[in-house]
């Protein structure tokens, strides 16, 4: 349970990243590296849906073919979103020639007024486009779930986010606070 506490931490600093990025200087080299972190944020974004699963399944009381219709309809919508991040990420990109993670944040105060705007315009863009999905899929989620079960999937998915934040901040201070010795 500790693994996949970490894992969906790990999930969720990089789908940040994906809308945040830092240098690089030629793409080409990172060609083979850029291919294996996709695969391993597609295998930790699947493990994430495994997770959120049981929670949304718990917490909203779902079973049979209530659940699987709901679910069915959910992982199309988290797929699509967790694509939204992945195309917002290869914008920033071209648009700034940088790459930046949670390690290495990017430094806007490097960059000129034509750049910064670009990303502004590039953010606002992406949260329309993700406006626009969560707006399609309520009403998808309205089709299968009452609508006040479809209200409190908003709510649960702030939760679950927080949760997720929460224990990766809990586990990450565990590791770096120092042993105390027993008497």
């Amino acid at each position: 349970m500790k693994t996949l506490k970490k894992l969906t931490f790990a999930v969720l600093l990089a789908c940040f990243a994906l809308t945040v990025n830092a240098q690089r200087p030629d793409r080409s080299d990172n060609t083979k590296r850029e291919r294996e972190q996709r695969v391993d944020m597609n295998e930790l974004h699947q493990k994430m849906l495994v997770k959120k699963h049981d929670f949304f399944q718990k917490e909203l009381e779902l079973e049979g073919e209530q659940m699987d219709k709901f679910w069915e309809i959910y992982t199309e919508f988290d797929n699509r979103i967790f694509r939204l991040h992945e195309k917002a990420h290869e914008e920033q990109i071209q648009i700034t020639g940088m790459e930046f993670d949670e390690k290495t944040p990017l430094d806007e105060s490097k960059l000129t007024d034509e750049i910064a705007n670009a990303l502004l315009d590039q953010r606002r863009q992406m949260e329309a486009e993700k406006l626009e999905m969560e707006t399609f899929y309520t009403d998808r989620f309205r089709t299968v779930l009452p609508v006040q079960k479809v209200l409190r999937l908003h709510r649960l998915e702030k939760q679950f986010m927080r949760d997720v934040m929460s224990d990766g901040r809990h586990h990450s201070d565990r590791r770096q606070a120092p042993q105390r010795e027993k008497r």
